[in-house]
């Protein structure tokens, strides 16, 4: 069977939902309503084994609480950033979304180069892409040549380093971590459109 891939957005970012068969994950729960991603968990009958944030930012896990209290599953981020799951400053919510919005469960720690066996024969690299947070990380799916960037790349563009934990002295280095795949890799962004990695790497040029 081939790992299917559906994007939800309503507001702030992309939230993806990662399944073959019965088994699935949640990449960035980012949603206002989570209504249609319960709904389609419930028609498909899926089996979520996670979900994983690519980085610590409210924007990228505004309903993780409300998630977490209808799945029950593991919650998984680098070490960097999980201290901004529990402070509405660092992780912007408190003047951007001017609500405190903080995730204080359990989590499980992920780190650079850990293979994620989530979803059976699609294993998960991690790869720490620091420099728009600390802790940023993106998701690489070996087999099926996709990457999920978080807000790591975008379509023609980046994300910010001028952020509280932002680390602009790593930009280039995260780029070209990422940009060092094939190019044929495809790339699903945590805000925007779809792109690939040889598309990504003619506009930076690096």
């Amino acid at each position: 069977m081939r790992m299917e891939i559906r994007k939800f957005n309503d507001s702030f970012a992309n939230c993806y939902l990662i399944f073959e068969g019965n088994n699935a994950i949640i990449v960035d729960p980012c949603l206002k309503d989570i209504t249609p991603l319960i709904m389609f968990i419930s028609d498909y009958q899926l089996n979520i084994k996670g979900i994983l944030l690519t980085h610590g930012h409210f924007d990228h896990f505004f309903s993780l609480n409300k998630l977490i209290n209808i799945l029950k599953v593991p919650v998984y981020i680098h070490e960097l950033d999980a201290k901004l799951l529990k402070d509405p400053i660092l992780n912007l919510s408190n003047f951007m979304a001017h609500e405190d919005i903080i995730y204080n469960q359990d989590i499980e720690y992920i780190e650079d180069g850990e293979i994620i066996n989530l979803i059976y024969n699609h294993p998960i690299k991690v790869i720490h892409t620091p420099y728009h947070s600390k802790g940023s990380c993106c998701f690489y799916f070996i087999k099926d040549n996709v990457i999920l960037t978080g807000d790591s790349l975008f379509l023609h563009n980046i994300g910010r380093y001028d952020l509280p934990t932002s680390e602009p002295n790593k930009m280039i280095y995260s780029l070209k971590k990422i940009l060092s795949l094939d190019d044929n890799v495809k790339v699903y962004p945590g805000h925007g459109e779809n792109t690939n990695i040889g598309n990504e790497r003619q506009y930076f040029d690096l």
